[in-house]
C-alpha cells in the first residue's frame, strides 16, 4: 500500500472514531495507535505528514493549529486532505 492510500485510511479510521478524540489530531491519532486502531507503520507514516503539515501551517505555543478540543475543525481539515490525496492518486 501506498503513503498516501496509508494516510487515507488512517484518517478514514479516525473520522469513524469521533468518540476517542480529546484535545487535538496529534492526541486524536495516539490514541487511535493506543487502541490498535492503527498500526505501527501507519501511525509512522500519518505522523510524519502531521508534522510536515504543521510546519507548513503554523501552530500555536502549544502547537495547536486549530483551537483546541474543537473537533469540527479537523474534521474539515481531514475531509480536505483525503480529497487532496484521491485526486494525486488518479
Amino acid at each position: 500500500m501506498k503513503e498516501n492510500e496509508i494516510i487515507i485510511k488512517v484518517f478514514k479510521i479516525l473520522l469513524d472514531n469521533p468518540l476517542i478524540f480529546r484535545t487535538g489530531l496529534c492526541r486524536w491519532i495516539l490514541d487511535a495507535y493506543l487502541l490498535k486502531l492503527i498500526n505501527d507503520n501507519e501511525y509512522n507514516i500519518i505522523n510524519n505528514f502531521i508534522n510536515n503539515q504543521i510546519s507548513i501551517m503554523g501552530s500555536d505555543e502549544q502547537g495547536f493549529c486549530w483551537t483546541k478540543g474543537f473537533l469540527m475543525y479537523r474534521i474539515n481539515w481531514i475531509n480536505e486532505q483525503i480529497k487532496i490525496l484521491e485526486n494525486e492518486k488518479n
